[in-house]
């Protein structure tokens, strides 16, 4: 096994057929610690399993610059990584407002 994937981890996606060669698998990437672990992982995973991999960040609206910032951290990683990357904006908070609804449900159902 490569160094980049951890042993275990890969037998026990391939045990369960977690992800199966010709699938395709679309990463929700925020860009955030665990994401940008995951699609890494996923990445490296490539190696070993035929799949293809998107990753796309859902930008909610609520933010500001912060927001921003992580739309261009994730476009940029996952350019840099080779992975098709898609984006999209949703009007959290004015769904949430319009529907009566927290910004937490708001976003859920958003995306």
């Amino acid at each position: 096994m490569q160094k980049g994937i951890d042993t275990e981890l890969f037998l026990y996606i391939k045990k369960y057929k977690l992800i199966l060669p010709g699938e395709q698998v679309l990463l929700a990437f925020s860009g955030g610690g665990d994401s940008l672990y995951l699609l890494y992982l996923l990445k490296e995973l490539q190696k070993h399993i035929a799949f293809s991999l998107e990753a796309m960040h859902v930008h909610h609206g609520i933010r500001g610059e912060k927001a921003e910032r992580d739309l261009q951290f994730s476009e940029n990683k996952a350019k840099e990584w080779g992975i098709p990357f898609t984006s999209v904006r949703v009007d959290v908070p004015a769904f949430s407002s319009e529907n009566g609804l927290g910004l937490e449900e708001a976003g859920r159902i958003l995306r």
